[in-house]
This record gives structure tokens, sequence and C-alpha cells, in this order.
């Protein structure tokens, strides 16, 4: 587009739902009265506005919320910080007369600060299931900005409010944000809120339109749910291992170094699998499965749940949301090796509910590869143009490096495309390639020295977590597998006699409900 955005809130990161607020006092926050004089005048131009026959505009006036400022308030107790929008009433009548239209000198003159509209817009970054970002063409006959490209978003309606409580204006903003999304893009409702999370990734003002502003949000779920620190992830992992010792009756339990290299040993097994599986995996399928398995054992012991099972289920099921459309028995027929080949269809279809529910029923990755491929389109676009073989040479590269990262935590750590920049980094050094002048002006450019700063940060603590990712001993990683074949829980292996039995029980429990409860 051609507006002109200015951050006014300075996020260091997303903020979720509870660490902003809004003040809202019509008092303080709208507009200041303009000059009679003026606003008659105005009002004559909104009157010729309406009067104006043009084919598809509807314009009609409607309240709306006045941004005033943003402050950032401190909690005591934990020294977080959250954002307030300060917000006032204007409506879309005041919004077209004071900052929409080209207004002449000897009206615009009057027209301070202070007597600007400034209703608040709502704008959504809307992410699909295989990683693309949403765009919509507005209409030629918007008065605002008509036939440009934009993100879905709209205006929160304070004629939807029960009350002025900050509770539900908060509501409003957020549910008219989804409903611009649904309403523009017609994707259903559901899929929005099942299998996302929504967060403010900024308050901008449009300069273009004398400081318009919008809270933009984002739909995702990886930042919110399964970004951690590095203590964190510590903790999770700690605490699954102490709860499956707490009710073990075992006393030969895995600690939770020896889970580690378990974990290892099967991940090479994983990613050996899916390089090797006809049809062929792409990278980023593989990446997906790869974090499936991951994620599953964030919260749960591998003596709970066999990883020997749950790394295959984790590839079946990306077969499935990366549509690498197979069936059950053409899946079987790339497992090899396994004594308990004719029953390994019946240990997947029994644990895919299970894996799916303990992925809190969120099966969209976001994955370093596609935002590395769109650094390189963009390079080459614009630097590499009459080289392309130096693209190439920085794409093999790159994925090789990303290709690593999947053994290491970096996902746990930080966002796809930090990771993507560090991989083109990286390839650019390992493979010779300048571009040092790109990464200055499209990625250093429009940043101060402490963000530029924080990001070097970032780059060099990914680079380090690949390059030192952990190596066990061969003979060491057996004798831990050797012990995990001892201990753990054979209730959950569906191989095992336990664990018939007790299927067999919860499925008479149930049907025993369904013939007492029967009409």
């Amino acid at each position: 587009m051609l507006s002109t955005w200015t951050d006014i809130s300075n996020l260091k990161k997303p903020l979720k739902f509870n660490e902003f607020s809004v003040n809202f006092n019509t008092d303080l926050y709208n507009a200041k009265p303009l000059p009679n004089d003026i606003q008659k005048k105005l009002d004559n131009r909104w009157n010729e506005l309406l009067d104006d026959d043009k084919p598809g505009r509807i314009l009609y006036n409607e309240s709306k919320f006045r941004l005033h400022s943003v402050d950032w308030k401190t909690n005591e107790d934990d020294d977080s910080k959250q954002l307030i929008l300060n917000l006032g009433l204007t409506d879309y009548k005041s919004f077209i007369c004071t900052q929409q239209q080209i207004l002449p000198d000897e009206i615009r003159q009057h027209i301070e600060e202070d007597h600007l509209s400034h209703p608040l817009g709502v704008g959504c970054l809307l992410i699909t299931s295989d990683s693309y970002f949403v765009f919509v063409k507005r209409s030629s006959a918007c008065i605002d900005s008509p036939h440009m490209y934009d993100i879905p978003g709209g205006h929160a309606e304070p004629r939807n409010l029960k009350t002025n409580s900050k509770e539900d204006i908060i509501e409003e903003i957020i549910s008219s944000t989804i409903a611009e999304c649904v309403d523009e893009t017609n994707v259903d409702r559901n899929s929005l809120l099942v299998d996302s999370f929504f967060f403010v990734i900024a308050v901008v003002r449009n300069q273009t339109q004398y400081g318009r502003p919008s809270i933009e949000f984002c739909l995702s779920t990886q930042y919110n749910q399964w970004l951690f620190t590095v203590e964190q992830l510590k903790e999770l992992r700690t605490k699954a291992n102490n709860d499956y010792i707490r009710k073990s009756n075992s006393t030969n339990c895995l600690t939770v170094d020896e889970e580690a290299m378990v974990l290892r040993y099967y991940e090479l097994q994983l990613k050996d699998f899916c390089e090797k599986f006809e049809p062929p995996m792409t990278k980023m399928a593989i990446a997906v499965c790869m974090q499936y398995f991951k994620r599953f054992y964030l919260n749960n012991s591998v003596m709970d749940y066999h990883p020997k099972d749950i790394y295959l289920i984790c590839v079946y099921l990306t077969c499935k949301t990366e549509e690498l459309r197979i069936s059950i028995t053409d899946f079987v027929a790339n497992i090899k090796n396994d004594p308990d080949l004719d029953i390994i269809g019946d240990i997947l279809l029994s644990y895919e509910l299970l894996l799916i529910e303990k992925l809190k029923f969120q099966l969209v990755i976001h994955t370093a590869y596609r935002p590395f491929e769109g650094l390189v389109i963009d390079l080459k676009t614009h630097y590499l143009r009459d080289n392309v073989n130096d693209a190439d040479r920085l794409r093999l590269t790159g994925y090789k490096f990303l290709d690593d990262t999947l053994l290491t935590d970096v996902y746990f750590l930080f966002p796809p495309s930090q990771i993507a920049l560090t991989a083109l980094l990286f390839a650019s050094v390992k493979a010779t390639v300048q571009i040092d002048e790109y990464i200055l002006k499209h990625i250093y450019g429009s940043l101060e020295s402490v963000q530029m700063q924080n990001i070097k940060e970032t780059i060099r603590l990914i680079a380090n977590a690949v390059r030192e990712k952990v190596k066990y001993k061969k003979g060491e990683v057996k004798q831990v597998v050797e012990k995990l074949d001892k201990c753990y829980n054979i209730l959950n292996d569906p191989r095992s006699e336990e664990y018939k039995k007790k299927r067999f029980e919860q499925f008479q429990s149930i049907t025993d409900y369904e013939a007492k409860h029967l009409p």
C-alpha cells in the first residue's frame, strides 16, 4: 500500500490479551469540538458525499472508538508491563471530514491534532494452515484506498457494547477483528478459533491520513503456546519425568538426562525414516513431523509412552496435515524389519487421537523453511538477479542449516523468521556469497541500534545452539534404550495384554453407559 505506518506501541514481543487493556473516558479522550463555521463546512462536505451516487458506494455514519494515546502500566507484583489504550468516542463522519478527505487550506489550517477523529481500526495478519498470509483487494467503491491490497480489518463498534467496562470493550475489539476476517475472506469462524491464538503485534498510525490509528493482531498458536525459555523447557521435562516416577512402581526409572538421550536416538530414527519415506516427504513436512514428536514429549515421559510407536504416529499424522495422501497399507509398507508389522496399522490408529490430544489439537506448525525461501527469493530479486548460481548455493547451504535445527530446541526458543534469517546469514558465510548490502538495507535498515543488537544476539544464540547440538556415545544410548524397555508403562503399550484389557474395560464402560441411557 501507499500508506506510511508509524508504530506507536514499540512492542518488544507480541502481547497476549491479558497484556493489554483500555481506559475509556469520553471527557478526557474525545476530540476537541471545531469552531461552528468550520464544522458547518465539514457537514456540507459530508452531505455532498452522501448525495454522490457512485455505483456500489454505501456511506453511513456510525460511532467508533477514538484512540487518544497509549500508555504502559507496570505490574508491581512481577514487574510485567501492560499496554493501555486510552479511548474515547468519535464517529465515521468525523473521520471522513477531518482525516480522510483532502480539504482546502482555509479549512485544514483550523484543524489541529486534538480535533482529529482518530477512529481505532482493527486489522489481522491471518496465517493459513499452509503458512501463507491472507490479503484482500479493496473495492473500487471504497473512499479509503480503493483498489489497494490490505489485511482483513475494519473497526470495533461501540454500539455492540453491553456496558462501557474495559472487559466488554476489549471483547468487542477482539470479536470485531474476528468478524472482519470472516466477512472479508469467507473463512469459517470455527477454523479461526479452534487451532489459533490471537495476539497483538502493533498499534500503528497511518501518516498519510493524519495519524489514523489501528491495532493489529495475528492469528497463530505457535508463539504463545510453544515458545519457552531454556529454564521453562527444563522445568517441563523435569516435571514429566517426576510425574511418571511418582506414579510408577518401577525402582529403576530413567533420569531426565537419560530421557534426553532416548529422545535424540529416536529423533535420528524419525528423521531417517522421513527422508527415506515413499512417496517423498518435503523438508517442511519433515520439520512438522519432528516438531510433533518434540512437542509430544515436552509434557510426557518416554517411560509413559514408548517413542518407538509415537514417532511412527507422528509421521502418519503429518501425512494427513501436510496433505500427503497415503493409505494405511502403503504407509506400513515403509516400515522395515518390525516384528509387529502385522499389527502396526492397529497401533497407529489406536494412538492417533492420543497424539492429537497431547498436541492440544494444535496441528499447524510454522517452520523456518518457508520464510527462508522468501528471503532467498527477495535477495535474488534485488541483488542476485544476474547471478542465480549464488542464490542456489545459498538455498542449498541454508537448507542444510535448517535440517540441523530439527535436532535442537531452537523451535521452542525462537520464532521461525529469526531461524530463517540465521540460516541465510550462515549460508552466506559458508557459501561465500556477499549479501551485506541486502542485510543492511532490507533487514537492519529501519531498526534502531538497540533493536539491531538484539537481533544480532538472537542470531548468535541460534547459530550456537545448532553448532553445539548435544552428541551421545552409541554405547551409552544403547544401554539407556535397553533400560527404557524394562521400566516403561506397559499399560500404554498396544502390544501388551494389560493395554488390551484396559481398552476392553473402557469400551465396556461406554457400552454399559449407552445401554442405560438409550431413549
